[in-house]
């Protein structure tokens, strides 16, 4: 057999996993208080 075809296609090119994950986790801390910034916003006028 084709020594191409017997390899097993990754999703993540080794030796990019963990800037993967650096990236991937980055995004998601930064996502959660973009979503909770209206809701943080609103809180605070009726409180003030």
């Amino acid at each position: 057999m084709n020594s191409k075809l017997s390899e097993k296609k990754r999703f993540i090119p080794h030796g990019t996993i963990l800037p993967f994950i650096l990236v991937t986790a980055l995004f998601m801390y930064w996502g959660i208080p973009a979503n909770l910034n209206d809701v943080l916003i609103k809180t605070v006028y009726e409180i003030v």
